[in-house]
């Protein structure tokens, strides 16, 4: 029995829906193809480094070299991306090059490669939720993806090209391949490829794969029909699956080396020891009938792959940026708003806290309420009621790694619209059959992450009307919104193409819309760069001009009057007209910008 009593016109709604939302999305992508490179000029930095990327890989630049040349020349910065994800967004490049000039052509294809993957999302979140719980779930799900911030407006919008969009669409497939009904050694393959191809294009999801390879050890031990099976076809699927897109996108220089930030040794050595346990386990299983005697082989196996792991493992235990100076680490830490824990954003009231955490932490605790009314009344249907509690453990996931990081919230992606869908789908029944009382319980929640978002937008007004002081705790340099403006930072072509010095955060644009190359960015590859892109500014004189020296700048960028670290540090009184020997102001420019030629002598 499903979770809802089918109503003849659900499945007409649903289709209904479906047509809607993604209508929704390819009226968003053709606005957003209207001044499509000047729309990624304002998004993140790294969907400005992901096309550019991709572009120079199309112009010619090598499969296995990802560095981007003009940051940091002539030796340029590496970059710990997959070129996967550039080969997908190329996929939709490459044909329209046969009408339109290679400019042209990746103008469009920015535009459609998240509203692509969105539809993809959608087709497998609509139809997975109407397979499982019925087509009302299936379609307040749809709903849920235009609903709830991180689908609808923030990684699968405009030209978002960052590999987010690509992971949640993976952890997507990989998490329902654990609730859907199916073949399950299929299943077991579709969710340990998608595991695979995951770690290849970035290593975010790797706390989804543990907890997903868990459930699945779990269901082996506990003997549940073909858990076993699904468990071997997961594991294998994921060692092979990685050792084989390793090799594909690592150059043979950089196969005995021990990244922490990409699929590396470390981590296929992972893979393969971890599918070495699960074949020697699915052996020694059929002979031990007793659930204790089974843990303590697995157990047993599990310590010997970590003794045999260890020396490799080791140097990664203290994470991506373990390597990194302590500076660059506080840079992270302090001022890099994502990495705040969700609870230090809602207490400053940033907008991510209205668009994120709150309605993910709403909905997370409204479904698991549901959840045990569910088990206390020994519901029925217990098919619904086990599979609710699988995407619960991988929404409390996120909310619980939310609180070191609010970024980690992204690890509950997959299962969050699902169970927005399965409220909304409650409430609506509750309305159909008179339960007044029943349906205002779950609205209040539901209207929290309706409303939510909008008060972000009124906070970010609210801003912008207003001045923004510097915290004692979280050291504020310019806002991107002060000068990072397309039409300002193409006034820089009026000048010979040199070495721009700026703040981290202009980098990128400067690339995308100039000729000139750039000494600093926000990419922990290159400590010197983060670093440079953030402290000189807000020292002394000296540290300003060792730094420009030191990376062979030509120009020094700031924005007029802005707040660079505190309002006495040298970049600010610079930016507000202060003067210096070495420099020599370029006249000519729009006044929101000050550029300043430096003088080497």
């Amino acid at each position: 029995m499903n979770a809802f009593a089918l109503n003849p016109s659900d499945e007409k709604i649903f289709k209904i829906v479906l047509a809607l939302v993604i209508g929704v999305r390819v009226t968003v992508a053709i606005f957003a193809g209207l001044s499509a490179v000047d729309t990624l000029s304002m998004s993140g930095n790294d969907d400005i480094m992901r096309f550019l990327s991709v572009q120079d890989w199309m112009n010619g630049q090598d499969w296995y070299d990802i560095r981007q040349y003009r940051m940091l020349p002539p030796e340029g910065l590496d970059l710990h991306w997959s070129r996967y994800v550039d080969l997908g967004i190329a996929a939709l490049i490459w044909p329209l090059t046969w009408v339109l000039t290679l400019d042209q052509a990746m103008s469009v294809g920015i535009v459609l490669w998240p509203a692509f993957l969105f539809i993809l999302l959608a087709l497998l979140t609509g139809y997975s939720a109407r397979k499982m719980f019925g087509p009302l779930v299936g379609a307040t799900s749809l709903m849920a993806l235009l609903l709830w911030s991180v689908t609808g407006s923030e990684y699968f919008s405009g030209v978002r090209l960052d590999h987010h969009n690509v992971q949640i669409l993976l952890m997507t497939v990989m998490t329902f391949t654990a609730v859907l009904p199916g073949l399950a050694i299929g299943r077991g393959l579709l969710g340990g490829l998608a595991a695979a191809l995951s770690l290849a294009v970035g290593l975010e999801a790797l706390l989804v794969i543990a907890l997903f390879a868990g459930l699945l050890v779990v269901r082996a031990l506990l003997q549940y029909e073909h858990a076993v099976s699904q468990l071997l076809a997961f594991s294998v699927a994921v060692a092979l699956g990685s050792a084989l897109l390793f090799l594909g996108q690592s150059p043979s220089s950089e196969w005995g080396l021990k990244h922490c930030d990409e699929l590396s040794v470390p981590y296929v050595s992972i893979a393969g020891v971890g599918a070495g346990i699960c074949v020697v386990y699915a052996l020694a299983a059929a002979n031990l009938a007793h659930h204790f005697a089974r843990a303590v082989v697995f157990v047993g196996l599990c310590g010997l792959g970590i003794l045999l792991l260890y020396p490799l493992i080791e140097p990664c235990f203290a994470g991506p940026y373990g390597s990194l100076p302590q500076d660059v680490i506080d840079i992270i830490r302090y001022r890099v708003t994502e990495g705040h824990s969700a609870v230090l954003t809602i207490v400053e009231g940033r907008s991510s806290a209205f668009t994120i955490a709150i309605p993910t932490v709403v909905i997370t605790v409204l479904t698991t309420i549901i959840w045990g009314c569910r088990l206390h009344m020994q519901h029925e249907d217990r098919a619904t009621t086990g599979r609710l509690g699988i995407l619960l453990l991988f929404a409390w996931l996120g909310v619980i790694a939310s609180l070191s990081q609010i970024r980690l919230i992204l690890l509950a992606a997959s299962v969050i619209p699902m169970l927005i869908g399965f409220s909304l789908a409650a409430f609506m029944n509750a309305c159909r059959d008179g339960d007044s009382k029943r349906a205002m319980v779950l609205l209040i929640p539901l209207l929290v992450v309706v409303v939510s978002p909008s008060v972000a937008l009124l906070l970010n007004s609210a801003k912008k009307g207003g001045t923004e002081e510097a915290s004692s705790n979280l050291v504020r340099t310019v806002a991107i919104e002060t000068c990072r403006e397309p039409e300002l930072l193409r006034e820089l072509n009026k000048i010979p193409a040199g070495n721009v010095f700026a703040s981290a955060n202009f980098s990128a644009p400067i690339l995308l819309l100039t000729s000139h190359s750039v000494m600093t960015g926000p990419y922990h590859r290159s400590p010197d760069a983060f670093r440079d892109g953030a402290l000189p500014f807000e020292k002394d004189e000296t540290a300003l001009l060792e730094a420009t020296r030191r990376t062979n700048a030509d120009y020094l960028l700031l924005c007029r009057n802005g707040v660079y670290g505190s309002k006495d540090s040298f970049g600010t009184r610079l930016a507000a007209g202060g003067k210096a020997a070495w420099l020599a102001e370029i006249e000519g420019l729009n006044d929101k910008l000050l550029v300043y030629e430096i003088l080497k002598n």
